[in-house]
């Protein structure tokens, strides 16, 4: 995985067999304040739908907090109660990880 945080950008993956996936591109990049790509992530790449997820930055007593919001329109193939929980589900499971990690955890399988 690879993200080059300026507009333009590509949050990018290598995949084994030679091939890859973009999975983003940066649209907003303000440094320790925010990031935003336009990503239709995982299942929602198949679907003609247009996916905003931005990072907003901001202090927390010695740290950061880090608010993730993802925002998605457009012509699912899935309804979008049913589908809105297992995106939910799958990002909190990346944030969390990228919490572990930034306090000194293993980033993760």
């Amino acid at each position: 995985m690879k993200l080059e945080p300026k507009a333009g950008g590509c949050f990018c993956e290598k995949l084994a067999d030679g091939g890859s996936v973009q999975h983003g591109r940066v649209v907003f990049a303000q440094p320790g304040k925010m990031l935003r790509l336009q990503a239709a992530l995982g299942p929602l790449q198949g679907m003609a739908v247009t996916g905003v997820l931005s990072f907003t930055l901001s202090p927390d007593g010695p740290g950061t907090r880090v608010t993730m919001t993802y925002r998605v329109a457009g012509a699912l193939t899935m309804e979008s109660a049913k589908l809105a929980p297992l995106v939910d589900q799958v990002l909190g499971t990346q944030l969390n990880r990228l919490r572990d990690f930034a306090n000194g955890g293993p980033a993760g399988p």
